[in-house]
């Protein structure tokens, strides 16, 4: 008996140490610094983690696009809502990712739902056939440890924080439209400086720091 209370002992303490490390977490905080004119957004993600289920929430008010990039999970849905004063008219024709919708004629208080079909780790663009100038980006996300960032005219310099971060997830993606995608493993702890590439030049650094 006392043998089979000391295996029973270890199994619950090895458990217990297993436990605590998965359920340890810190924080990705990062400083992104342009030499010039920013993007329009920067979608920040771990793309280890599994676990997102909620839906893409887009939103328009003063004929722009409240985020210029909202995430939401592959199956799930992109709800377009327009908090404006007037119509518009959202749509997305990628050819690439087969994705092409357009939900027609949008009225100021009402709702659309299309659903987030296309492949996990993709964005699509959507704009306003009444407002061309009008442009931003739902991505097909699965991990809930991610941030975006719009940037406002004339900003330089964002810094920015992912908090409640596992330990165990460390490939870290960073998007933004026109710029080359940056893939980087990051652990807690380290601190890793990468460069902002935009048609083969240098457009500013990014700073990432695991807390």
């Amino acid at each position: 008996m006392r043998s089979m209370y000391k295996i029973w002992l270890i199994v619950a303490v090895c458990f217990s140490i297993g436990f605590a490390q998965t359920l340890h977490a810190g924080s990705l905080a990062g400083n992104f610094a342009f030499k010039k004119k920013a993007p329009k957004g920067a979608l920040i993600y771990f793309s280890e983690d599994q676990s997102l289920s909620t839906p893409a929430n887009v939103d328009q008010k003063n004929t722009a696009f409240v985020e210029s990039i909202v995430v939401g999970a592959k199956g799930n849905e992109a709800i377009f809502k327009n908090s404006d004063s007037i119509n518009h008219n959202i749509f997305a024709n990628d050819s690439e990712l087969g994705v092409s919708f357009d939900i027609g004629l949008a009225p100021p208080g009402s709702e659309f739902k299309q659903p987030i079909s296309w492949e996990s780790g993709k964005m699509i663009r959507i704009s306003c056939k009444i407002h061309p100038k009008m442009r931003a980006w739902v991505a097909s996300l699965t991990s809930k440890y991610h941030h975006t960032v719009t940037f406002k005219k004339k900003q330089k310099k964002v810094d920015f924080e992912i908090e409640d971060v596992p330990d165990n997830l460390s490939k870290l993606v960073v998007w933004m439209p026109g710029y080359d995608p940056i893939d980087v493993a990051i652990k807690p702890g380290e601190t890793q400086e990468v460069k902002l590439i935009r048609k083969k030049k240098t457009r500013g650094t990014l700073t990432l720091t695991r807390k």
